[in-house]
């Protein structure tokens, strides 16, 4: 059984724990379970938008470019070596061709990616079992923690992230008391505490103006996604049309086959 601590006699220290605990619980939420579960409802709800988009304007910059090296050997009166042309765009655009793979593979694994869906209660009982494993387990709360431990808080994250209510029951059943926490609080712990605290609200008001988490309120609202559909089928119907052109042109600057 591993040992954890017991509840604080010192009413000062215990209350910035407990704030403590619920900073790093809400950030650790932030991080490891809201950024996941955002960034796969956009690839779900967008895209496919998205990479249709990238992939008609990564067809147009390289006809565009193709264009212009024919067009320079045609200036210069020789004829274009379209060999060594194509090898030059393999060169040129493959970064174009990695962001493609990546846009391409997120959208994939989003697909066939689910959440778990707890109701109301389970949720809200998800979130306590997982606060005070937090102030039991955390490592910025306990940094003599043994390998032991550090395992058993690596489970209880993967736990909380995959919203597995049983499994964070069972873990908070390995874990037993200690002795209780002596009564003297010194300055330099509750000072360490609320450097500590300051860091952890800073970070957590830092994350939030970030993206994904910006970016909340837009992704979750359908209205928003639906309009935001329409804009991205514009812009694609725009590009097709750009790349047509541009391909009726090479094909004028092209010699006959």
């Amino acid at each position: 059984m591993l040992p954890v601590p017991h509840p604080d006699p010192h009413p000062r220290r215990a209350a910035l724990t407990e704030q403590l605990a619920e900073l790093l619980a809400e950030v650790h939420d932030l991080r490891h379970v809201k950024q996941p579960y955002l960034l796969v409802l956009f690839q779900q709800q967008l895209g496919a938008w998205e990479l249709k988009l990238l992939k008609l304007q990564c067809d147009v910059a390289r006809t565009r470019r193709q264009i212009d090296l024919i067009q320079a050997s045609l200036n210069q009166g020789v004829a274009p070596n379209l060999q060594k042309i194509q090898a030059a765009l393999e060169q040129e655009f493959l970064q174009w061709q990695q962001r493609l793979h990546e846009h391409a593979a997120a959208v994939q694994a989003a697909q066939g990616m689910g959440f778990v869906a707890l109701n109301p209660a389970e949720h809200v009982q998800l979130k306590q079992r997982y606060r005070q494993l937090v102030k039991q387990l955390h490592p910025d709360l306990h940094p003599a923690a043994s390998p032991e431990q550090m395992d058993l808080w690596h489970q209880v994250c993967e736990a909380y992230a995959a919203g597995n209510l049983l499994l964070l029951g069972a873990l908070a059943l390995i874990v037993t008391p200690e002795e209780p926490l002596p009564k003297d609080a010194p300055a330099s712990v509750l000072e360490n505490l609320t450097a500590a605290i300051t860091h952890q609200q800073i970070l957590l008001a830092q994350l939030q103006t970030q993206p994904p988490f910006c970016h909340e309120a837009q992704w979750t609202d359908p209205d928003w996604i639906a309009q935001r559909r329409v804009e991205l089928e514009q812009q694609a119907a725009l590009l097709e049309a750009q790349r047509a052109a541009l391909e009726q042109h090479l094909t004028q600057l092209l010699p006959p086959p």
